[in-house]
């Protein structure tokens, strides 16, 4: 549980926040094993977790964005307290469920900083390994939300989720298959290829050694 949160924490990152649903009992089970088993102390000051519900922001009282809902669990004022705040969300495999999908991309909305941010801090949120350095300068410099998904759901319900993102005011800067069964020998060129929506013929065992990896920073504006 939270291991790219963790593995964040470890490569630097000047703050990480992990979220979880309020009903998950990961929150104060495995999610907190972890991290005081894989982080060092002087570093656990940097390292928060938080009960998030998709599309919730506020209380009755509070604040509640738009398009989201109004709170009924969860941490009301980390929510309230970090619009915009994170430079890099990490949306790791929870793409399975469409009819949260909606809610997803509203609290990658609330919580990304804007595309033209300069913010010197890492959040995190919920992976991909960045190739080469015009690449990884290319990166720096605004709120970017890297989402890693597999298929074993099908890839009309992950085409479903960019769709709505876009719709709802995210831009797709990247996005790649990855083949999560590659010898570490093998090359780039090898262990990528093209996003698409649909494969035909595509059989189960196949899709399965695939995921999708993609950065989605905010439109101008937002």
């Amino acid at each position: 549980a939270a291991l790219p949160s963790l593995i964040a924490a470890l490569a630097g990152a000047a703050r990480v926040a992990i979220t979880d649903h309020p009903s998950s009992p990961a929150l104060y089970g495995a999610i907190q094993t972890n991290i005081s088993t894989n982080i060092p102390a002087a570093m656990c000051d940097r390292v928060s977790v938080h009960a998030h519900e998709w599309g919730v922001f506020g209380t009755e009282r509070g604040v509640s964005g738009a398009g989201g809902r109004r709170g009924r669990g969860g941490d009301d004022n980390f929510a309230a307290q970090n619009r915009g705040c994170f430079t890099r969300i990490i949306v790791a495999d929870c793409l399975w469920m469409r009819d949260q999908h909606e809610n997803l991309v509203e609290s990658i909305l609330w919580f990304l900083a804007p595309s033209s941010s300069l913010q010197p801090s890492l959040g995190v949120e919920e992976e991909e390994e960045e190739t080469g350095d015009k690449d990884r300068d290319k990166d720096v410099g605004g709120g970017v939300a890297w989402v890693v998904a597999g298929f074993h759901t099908g890839r009309e319900i992950v085409a479903s989720f960019f769709a709505t993102a876009v719709a709802k005011g995210l831009v797709i800067e990247r996005i790649w298959e990855q083949d999560v069964n590659a010898d570490e020998g093998a090359g780039a060129g090898s262990t990528r290829r093209e996003w698409v929506a649909m494969r035909p013929g595509e059989g189960p065992e196949n899709r399965a050694r695939w995921c999708v990896v993609a950065f989605l920073r905010k439109k101008g504006g937002i």
